[in-house]
This record gives structure tokens, sequence and C-alpha cells, in this order.
């Protein structure tokens, strides 16, 4: 099992990682269950467009400046990073 598109469209950081850190918690329990989970795949890894809403919610743990292109990691971004790096979380 791959937890897929687990993501929250919101622009609050910290409602946004409190989001990750709710969907890794689902995911250490099932794991204590018995569940065999192979992979957590956060929706998304850039900002998107959602075809019915267009470019106005974002998911993107990293910014997409759709005029420059310019990409800026957001605070969630650092936060799953850091999560990825220690293959933890604090709760």
């Amino acid at each position: 099992l791959i937890m897929a598109e687990s993501g929250i469209c919101t622009d609050d950081p910290q409602r946004r990682i409190q989001a990750i850190k709710d969907y890794l918690k689902v995911c250490h329990r099932a794991i204590q269950e018995g569940v065999v989970l192979k992979g957590f795949i956060h929706w998304s890894t850039w900002d998107n467009f959602e075809w019915n809403l267009g470019p106005t919610y974002r998911f993107g743990l990293v910014r997409v400046d759709l005029k420059t292109m310019e990409r800026e990691m957001t605070k969630a971004g650092t936060f799953f990073a850091k999560v990825a790096e220690e293959n933890a979380v604090s709760v």
C-alpha cells in the first residue's frame, strides 16, 4: 500500500504542517496494526492546476510563481524535507 495524494489546500503554513503530521500519524497507526505501507506521497510537490478550480488553490510544498516560474520552498516543504531526511516526525 502507498498513501498517495495526501495534501491540503491552504495558505496557512501551520495548518498545512499539522495536516501532514495528522496523515503521518494515521500511517504510523496503520503500520502498527499490520498494514504493509511502502510509501507516502504528498500531493503535491509543486503548485499545480486543479482542472476544475484553476491555479487559485495551491497544494504544493513548493510555491510556483506563475508569471516568472520561480519556485520557493514553503514552511511545510521544509518540514516535510526534515521528516523525510530523519525518517521520523515529532508530534
